[in-house]
């Protein structure tokens, strides 16, 4: 026996008894309220969970990428990681102050594609 039963037994007020109707009928609609919260919180853990899935996976394929080709460039053209450096050119922008750029040929499609060297 709860302390709301007791408490109905008691001779209350008409004042009181339905203070005590309400607080009950909070009491349902706060355990509802809290119950759907918490259905919510698991959706969302889910979702949350698929999201950092796909993330470590695309983390992953990005490292593969990287490591498929030791310059970690891809073709302009096709994607492809299948580069093989040529030489190197003043860049067009920068070549004054001594930037270059590193071209490359495509093995897949034949196509030159050049990059900025980064210094450091």
């Amino acid at each position: 026996m709860g302390i709301l039963d007791l408490l109905k037994e008691i001779p209350l007020s008409a004042v009181l008894k339905e203070k005590l109707t309400d607080f009950e009928k909070e009491n349902i609609s706060l355990k509802k309220k809290v119950s759907d919260l918490e259905t919510e919180n698991s959706v969302l853990k889910g979702k949350l969970e698929q999201s950092e899935n796909q993330r470590r996976a695309l983390e992953k394929q990005i490292m593969e990428v990287q490591s498929n080709t030791s310059s970690g460039y891809v073709c302009d053209h096709c994607g492809s990681t299948k580069l093989r450096r040529t030489g190197n050119r003043p860049d067009p922008t920068f070549g004054r102050l001594g930037i270059k750029q590193s071209v490359f040929v495509c093995e897949e499609c034949g196509k030159n594609s050049s990059f900025t060297q980064e210094r450091g």
